[in-house]
């Protein structure tokens, strides 16, 4: 990859992080922390106990990509969520602070030269 693809990879990823941080914040605390990752599966099922439908299938198969520790996976899986109409203002938060945790990781593994968390940054880019 060139410099400039390679600053586009990752760079942008964590500006839009930072932009959907600041953007969720309602309180005068500032934004949602990301999650700590051995957090993330319990919070993520805690908040999700009550859901139903595609909506729960889509967040344990979140889940078991998180577990499995498969970053691409999991942000696809968590994008899906991300679309979930239903959620309640719980749910959103616990999304919006698990995406900022699987973002990480996702840019981690790019950066480690795993191809298909590149291909999945560059495809998440391109369509921002």
């Amino acid at each position: 990859m060139t410099k400039r693809i390679q600053l586009k990879v990752f760079a942008y990823p964590l500006f839009i992080v930072s932009l959907v941080a600041a953007g969720c914040s309602r309180s005068a605390s500032g934004p949602p922390a990301a999650l700590e990752s051995a957090k993330v599966p319990a919070t993520v099922n805690t908040a999700f106990s009550q859901a139903s439908g595609q909506t729960k299938q889509i967040e344990t198969s979140y889940v078991s990509a998180f577990q499995n520790q498969d970053p691409t996976a999991a942000f696809v899986e968590l994008q899906k969520l991300r679309a979930q109409h239903d959620l309640n203002a719980q749910q959103q938060s616990v999304v919006t602070r698990a995406w900022m945790t699987t973002m990480q990781q996702l840019q981690a593994a790019a950066q480690n030269g795993n191809q298909s968390a590149q291909a999945e940054l560059q495809q998440y880019i391109s369509t921002r």
